[in-house]
């Protein structure tokens, strides 16, 4: 994770099973959605606004 004005940003990468080797699957500002290997939604600007876990409608 890295910050981009003050704000999170993810690199997500992925295991490419026929390489074997990493590749990025994305990069995400904002909100974080994927669905493999299970599905999960993040709130990547709550990340950076102090504790506390904020419930996205959707998310599991």
């Amino acid at each position: 994770m890295e910050e981009e004005d003050d704000l999170p940003v993810v690199h997500v990468f992925e295991l490419e099973p026929v390489t074997s080797s990493y590749v990025s699957a994305g990069i995400f500002r904002g909100k974080l959605e994927r669905r493999v290997p299970f599905p999960i939604v993040l709130d990547l600007d709550a990340l950076s606004k102090g504790p506390g876990v904020q419930r996205i409608e959707g998310s599991v």
